[in-house]
């Protein structure tokens, strides 16, 4: 992507104000949850008021999404605000933490802090409005706790997007942003 893509011209008002903020890592949940389908974890999710991943039948409780510092919610409003400009007038859309991103190849839903979808979403028919596969950019925020897990796991389950352009990952405690970019070979 060019000078002007999305995660570009977020980055320049990423840490204005933004300070430091704490985000929780996913934890799994209690044992009494059973190993569920993606169709079962679907419904599942949609009658809860907790957000839960999905990682190949294990349902993981997601303690990041309730509670977040002031600092955290203006970080991500400086994200929304800088994509939503910059998207303007483009076949393109900023989704929030809300929007689950479906893996095919190794079956998880995952809940990525910011993404940006261009065209029409696209997930398996079960999901409905609830999820999407074919993110153009996603963006995640490093805490000590999650720092493994998106440089990690998250990475490698997100270069398995076939859409996937660009994934961003914003340092919390400095103002440093690492953008990875596919290459045109397509990895």
């Amino acid at each position: 992507m060019d000078s002007q893509s999305p995660s570009a011209v977020a980055n320049s008002a990423l840490f204005s104000e933004a300070g430091v903020y704490t985000f929780a890592m996913a934890t799994p949940t209690p044992a009494r949850l059973p190993r569920m389908t993606p169709e079962q974890y679907l419904k599942f999710q949609a009658e809860s008021e907790t957000k839960y991943q999905y990682h190949e039948g294990l349902v993981v409780e997601t303690l990041d999404m309730a509670g977040a510092s002031s600092n955290h919610v203006l970080l991500n409003a400086n994200v929304t605000a800088s994509l939503v400009n910059q998207l303007r007038g483009r076949a393109c859309r900023a989704d929030s933490a809300d929007l689950k991103i479906w893996t095919h190849r190794r079956r998880r839903y995952l809940y990525p802090d910011q993404s940006v979808i261009c065209g029409k979403p696209s997930a398996p028919p079960e999901a409905g409005a609830h999820a999407a596969d074919n993110p153009k950019v996603i963006f995640e925020v490093l805490s000590p706790s999650s720092v493994s897990v998106d440089r990690g796991a998250k990475s490698t389950l997100y270069k398995h997007l076939e859409q996937l352009e660009e994934y961003v990952v914003l340092e919390q405690v400095e103002p440093s942003v690492d953008v990875h970019r596919r290459q045109g070979n397509g990895t």
